[in-house]
């Protein structure tokens, strides 16, 4: 991943979708910044995430636990 700067605090106005979209073979997250993106971590974790930035290999932005909508 590059270095890509600080864009501002954009935060997610909407909740993420209700459903499990298919696993894709590879992805990248620079691909997914500003969207709800549903993500699997290798210890089997998964969860919608709404990233913000991703700089030198980090990545910021909002998690969304289960069944939690925006406020």
């Amino acid at each position: 991943m590059g270095y890509f700067p600080r864009q501002g605090t954009m935060s997610p106005q909407s909740p993420p979708p209700t459903f499990i979209p298919p696993k894709p073979s590879v992805s990248y997250i620079v691909d997914c910044l500003y969207q709800n993106t549903y993500v699997w971590l290798i210890n089997g974790s998964q969860f919608w995430f709404y990233p913000t930035r991703v700089e030198y290999g980090e990545v910021s932005g909002c998690i969304f636990p289960k069944n939690q909508q925006l406020k």
